[in-house]
């Protein structure tokens, strides 16, 4: 079985909503500055010791939801090290910028006073145990600003950031209310387990990044990856996240996956190199981020439909370097002309 769904962790992608309340300039890549928030605003929500520099050796590190979500530790588990797992583990959280909302020339969004600014959030297994006090944090973040002020300009340093507040979480497709700003109810919703089903009958596919892709082949982000530098990556992220957070086992063959890749016809690889900017509070040092946008076409038949569970995951998870800052978000469209 190149392909076991039965082990790969379930996920609960969610769209959120942030509402301006004042003119500001919002970020040309806005996911460093949404992680950068929604991170400091749940470490002020429930850390208990505050003046500690670090999460590693508190006390109460394995029952904490900041270290859970932003800054995972790797268990002490054998064999993690052949997932690429050292100190850090994959984030159980990963979000992203909605379509649109990735600007490739580099200059800030204006945004006016009452604009929706949207997102996804997505918890992967135990994760969703936290929405409730993540909701918290989101509150607290979108009142403490992602955006710079309009009375400071769209570059100069943020004195303050501009308000914003928390009015609306859905699920990803819009169907169900999780969260209202009206009547200040959390309620539950499903997460979705990717189960073992019937392949659909798929000759080609459409693949459009909707934030700028990450993938890194011999030292350097690929500028024109191939079908096979997605599924691998695709293949060590699901392991990975199967391990660590859906009870351990290896839920896609690595090797085999990428060997069916490398059949797949590239009808077209129409991808562009940008580079975003961001701030690193942790390094102290801003840092060049190069990633790609634009879309793959792809022909591979009974190839393509074996490896269309790996896809359906990874639209849900993100892959590739950064996906917890919001890179490596991409969408699919089965046999588009």
């Amino acid at each position: 079985m190149l392909i076991d769904e039965s082990k790969l962790p379930p996920v609960l992608p969610l769209r959120v909503e942030f509402q301006a309340r004042e003119p500001q300039f919002i970020a040309a890549f806005p996911g460093s500055a949404l992680h950068g928030a929604i991170g400091r605003a749940l470490w002020k929500t429930v850390c208990a010791f505050p003046r500690r520099r670090e999460c590693a050796g508190c006390p109460i590190v394995n029952r904490c939801a900041y270290p859970a979500l932003f800054a995972t530790l790797a268990p002490a588990v054998e064999g993690l090290e052949r997932l690429g797992i050292t100190s850090q583990a994959p984030r159980p959280l990963v979000l992203s910028p909605e379509e649109g909302w990735t600007r490739p020339s580099g200059h800030p969004r204006p945004i006016n006073e009452g604009a929706m600014i949207p997102f996804r959030v997505t918890l992967i297994g135990r994760a969703i145990e936290d929405l409730a006090i993540l909701v918290v944090a989101l509150r607290k973040a979108a009142e403490g600003g992602i955006g710079r002020t309009a009375a400071q300009g769209p570059e100069k340093p943020a004195a303050r950031y501009a308000r914003a507040e928390l009015t609306r979480i859905t699920s990803a497709d819009g169907s169900q209310v999780i969260f209202d700003a009206a009547d200040q109810q959390l309620r539950a919703c499903r997460p979705t387990y990717l189960q073992p089903s019937p392949r659909p009958e798929i000759d080609r596919v459409s693949i459009r990044l909707i934030t700028p892709l990450r993938l890194v082949r011999d030292g350097h982000v690929c500028g024109r990856p191939r079908p096979a530098d997605l599924v691998l990556a695709l293949a060590r992220r699901a392991n990975a996240l199967a391990e660590l957070y859906a009870g351990g086992g290896e839920a896609v063959d690595e090797a085999a996956v990428e060997r069916v890749a490398e059949k797949f016809e590239v009808a077209e690889c129409a991808t562009r190199l940008v580079h975003v900017r961001r701030y690193s509070a942790r390094q102290g040092q801003k840092m060049d981020l190069p990633g790609v946008i634009g879309h793959f076409r792809w022909r591979g038949g009974a190839a393509l439909e074996r490896l269309w569970p790996l896809l359906r995951f990874g639209e849900l998870v993100q892959v590739g370097k950064g996906a917890a800052l919001g890179f490596g978000r991409y969408a699919m469209a089965a046999n588009d002309p």
